[in-house]
C-alpha cells in the first residue's frame, strides 16, 4: 500500500505500510518524507539572542558560583517567559500527561512544566561547566550496561537508541568513554539550541565542542547525503562499533508511528530498525536520569530489543512486522523512563494527539 497522505511547504510523506504487531496487535504506520522544496534557514533568530544571554549566564554561574547554588539559578532562568511558555505548551503538556502520567492535577502539571524548564537550564549549565570545571568529577552509574558488552562481543557492531532526555547528550557518552568506548555519535547539522545559520555556527559549536571530548567519531545527516552517512554507518559496525543514534524522526527520510499511552502517539525513524532488522545488529535503548542535581546520575540500558522480539530474519528485505515489533519495545523502553523522571524528558511535544494521518 502507498498513498500520499499529507503536504507541507516544504515536504510531501507517503505512508507506505500499516501492520499489526506487538502481544495486542497494535497499529504501526510506516512514512516516507520527502523534500519538495528547500527550507529557508534564517541567518539570524531572535531566539538567538536568547541563547546568547542563556549561555553566557550559564558559563558566568558555572565558572564563579558554587555548585550548591546551581540549581537555585536554573530553578529561577527557568521562570524568565514563563507566563507566555504556560499560554503556548501548558494546555498541549496537560493533554500528554494525563495520558502517559495520568497526572490531571493542574497544579502538578504546572509544577511539571516548571520543572521540564528548568532542566532545559541544567542542560545548558553542565554544558559550560565542562568549559569552567573540566571534567569535574560526577557520579555515572551505567545498569544493563553488560548486555551491551555481550553485543559487542558478537563483532557485528551495536546500536544504542537515546532517547531524549535532558542529560543524555553529555553524560550519557560521558558514562560510555569512562567504560572505554569510543561511541560514534549519529547526529544532525542543526544539533545543539539553535536552527539558524549564526546559531549553527556559533551556539551550537559550543555544545558539540562539549560532547565530542566523549566520542570517537561524530557523523552528520545533512540534507542530501543521508545515504552516505547510512553507507558509514554500516562500515564502522562492520568494524565493531557502537553507534548511537537519537530517538527521534530526523535520522533518514523514513519514520514509523506507533500508539504510546491513551490517545497519544510517537513517530522514530526507521533507520535503526532496519539496520536491527536486515543485519541482525543489536539494538539498544539508552535512558538517563539526573538523580541528584549536577552531580549523580544513572544511565539504563535495555537488553538488545531484537533478542526481546520475535527472531530477526537478516538479509531480508524490508520486514516492516519486525520493524513495527521494535518499535513498540522501544515505546516501552521510552515511556519507561519519562514515568520514572517525567521533568527530564525534553521531546513531550514530539509526541503527538493524533495519528499522522
Amino acid at each position: 500500500m502507498t498513498q500520499e497522505t499529507r503536504k507541507s511547504d516544504y515536504f510531501s510523506f507517503k505512508k507506505i505500510a500499516s501492520v499489526d504487531a506487538g502481544e495486542n496487535g497494535e497499529k504501526a504506520d510506516f512514512f516516507v518524507r520527502t523534500t519538495e522544496a528547500e527550507a529557508h534557514r534564517r541567518r539570524f533568530a531572535e531566539s538567538d539572542v536568547r541563547e546568547i544571554l542563556s549561555m553566557g549566564g550559564a558559563f558566568a554561574v558555572s565558572a564563579l558560583a558554587p555548585q550548591s547554588t546551581w540549581r537555585a539559578y536554573c530553578d529561577g532562568a527557568a521562570r524568565f517567559r514563563l507566563a507566555k511558555a504556560r499560554r503556548k505548551q501548558l494546555e498541549a503538556l496537560s493533554t500528554r500527561a494525563a495520558a502517559i502520567l495520568e497526572m490531571r492535577d493542574a497544579d502538578q502539571v504546572r509544577k511539571l512544566h516548571e520543572d521540564w524548564r528548568a532542566h532545559q537550564m541544567r542542560r545548558r549549565l553542565t554544558i559550560a561547566a565542562e568549559y569552567t570545571r573540566g571534567k569535574r568529577p560526577v557520579d555515572l552509574s551505567a545498569q544493563g550496561l553488560e548486555h551491551v558488552k555481550s553485543s559487542l562481543k558478537a563483532g557485528k557492531g551495536a546500536i544504542l537508541w537515546a532517547n531524549q532526555f535532558a542529560s543524555q547528550t553529555l553524560f550519557g557518552k560521558r558514562v560510555l568513554w569512562n567504560e572505554g568506548f569510543k561511541p560514534v555519535q549519529i547526529s544532525v547539522e542543526q544539533h545543539g539550541f539553535s536552527n539558524s545559520s549564526f546559531g549553527i555556527n556559533t551556539v551550537n559549536k559550543v555544545v558539540l565542542a562539549a560532547e565530542d571530548r566523549y566520542l570517537g567519531e561524530r557523523l552528520i545527516f545533512e540534507k542530501d547525503d543521508g545515504a552516505a552517512v547510512t553507507r558509514k554507518v554500516l562500515k564502522r559496525l562492520d568494524d565493531g562499533a557502537l553507534i548511537i543514534i537519537g530517538n527521534n524522526t530526523f535520522a533518514g527520510s523514513s519514520f514509523v508511528e506507533v500508539p504510546a499511552a491513551g490517545d497519544t502517539y510517537v513517530s522514530m525513524s526507521t533507520t535503526a530498525l532496519s539496520m536491527a532488522t536486515r543485519r541482525g545488529t543489536p539494538l539498544h535503548v539508552m535512558n538517563i536520569v539526573e538523580t541528584e542535581p549536577f552531580q549523580s546520575y544513572r544511565v539504563d540500558f535495555s537488553p538488545a530489543l531484537n533478542e526481546l522480539a520475535a527472531p530477526a530474519r537478516p538479509g531480508k528485505g524490508r520486514d516492516n512486522e519486525a520493524m513495527a515489533i521494535l518499535a513498540l519495545k522501544a515505546r516501552d523502553c521510552l515511556l519507561d523512563g519519562i514515568r520514572k523522571a517525567p521533568e527530564q524528558f525534553l521531546g513531550w511535544f514530539s509526541i503527538t494527539t493524533s495519528r499522522f494521518v
